[in-house]
């Protein structure tokens, strides 16, 4: 009888799986993917293949292929919620929306499982935020091969759809992206905390899903014109708010560069330049001097990052503790949930 594999053994499977799962939907060797799949999880699963009668392994290895056959336009993987709500939305049960940060997790320090590997390997359609936002995006990448990868707010860029805010540090490497050494690479990549840049991404995340499910364009034109409704309208709300209300801010690491740009608000400097490098005593001196001459109202924190440095900078300059949240929970809101709770709690913090 076959040893059942060991834990070490399944983790190197595993990584396997997910270099072999995205070659495995190449068009060279469609037929093979059914069986690959099941025989190695079958190993996985410490079931017997040797043993097995023909007929049985015929008939999981039928049921696989049928399954994918059914699945449709397939699965979406989206690399923070923000996206993987918007894809929710506007699709539903038509695609199998997967997720790959969790709550609490930061796309600046996150590294990527070998079940998150796995299931990118399965996608028909990748969307990561780009410039920067992910450390770990060239490492999924490399098994993303049967995906349409894109990098929404790089493309965004490209296509002139937004204003970009220069001198962000990104918390290591994005690669070479093909546009001329150092084009991007200080780009803030947080467009998505706008609604105003929310709008254009709302838009162009229907075309994608439309592209890979033409059946299903007109369900995804007619939702996404739903959800740019009201961000609209939530961008009425808040550009009335902003003409009544000084916001003056330090943000803990210029996630909301541009929600302060688009309505008005003072962002007068970062506590964290770089995410997770802890600043040095002459530059958060220096930013709380900036701080005292621009009467600073509220240092923003985020649930991803910690919150000891803002709330020291909050009591040096008398300012209120403002907790905003850039990714959000898709278990307990939509998109435009989210930024409105964030505009609610900026509302509340400044009235």
């Amino acid at each position: 009888m076959e040893t059942p594999p060991r834990p070490s053994d399944r983790r190197a499977l595993l990584k396997l799986y997910a270099l072999q799962g995205s070659r495995s939907i190449a068009p060279e060797a469609p037929s093979r993917a059914p069986r690959q799949v099941v025989l190695f999880f079958m190993r996985f699963c410490n079931i017997e293949v040797r043993g097995m009668r023909p007929l049985a392994l015929a008939v999981l290895v039928s049921l696989s292929a049928a399954s994918a056959a059914l699945a449709g336009p397939g699965v979406v993987v989206s690399t923070v919620a923000p996206l993987h709500m918007v894809v929710v939305e506007l699709a539903g049960d038509r695609v199998e929306a997967k997720l790959l940060l969790g709550p609490g997790d930061s796309p600046h320090t996150y590294s990527p499982k070998p079940s998150d590997l796995a299931m990118v390997s399965r996608a028909r359609l990748f969307l990561a935020v780009g410039l920067g936002n992910e450390v770990f995006l060239d490492e999924i990448k490399r098994v993303a091969s049967g995906a349409k990868v894109v990098e929404l707010a790089e493309e965004m860029l490209e296509r002139g759809m937004f204003e970009p805010i220069r001198g962000h540090h990104h918390h290591g490497s994005h690669g070479d992206h093909g546009h001329g050494e150092g084009d991007h690479h200080d780009v803030n990549p947080h467009v998505w905390l706008s609604p105003r840049i929310g709008v254009r991404m709302v838009e162009r995340i229907a075309e994608l899903l439309s592209e890979i499910d033409p059946e299903g364009a007109k369900l995804y034109g007619e939702r996404s014109r739903g959800l740019v409704e009201r961000l609209k309208a939530l961008d009425a709300e808040m550009s009335s708010f902003a003409s009544s209300h000084r916001v003056s801010m330090i943000d803990v690491h210029g996630a909301f560069a541009y929600l302060a740009r688009d309505y008005g608000f003072d962002l007068v400097g970062v506590v964290q330049e770089t995410p997770g490098a802890e600043p040095s005593g002459k530059y958060l001196a220096d930013l709380i001097e900036r701080g005292r001459a621009r009467g600073v109202n509220v240092v923003v924190v985020e649930p991803q990052l910690p919150p000891k440095l803002a709330e020291v900078l909050a009591r040096e300059l008398g300012a209120r503790v403002l907790r905003l949240d850039p990714l959000g929970d898709p278990a307990k809101e939509t998109y435009d949930g989210l930024l409105r709770r964030n505009f609610e709690a900026i509302a509340r913090a400044v009235r």
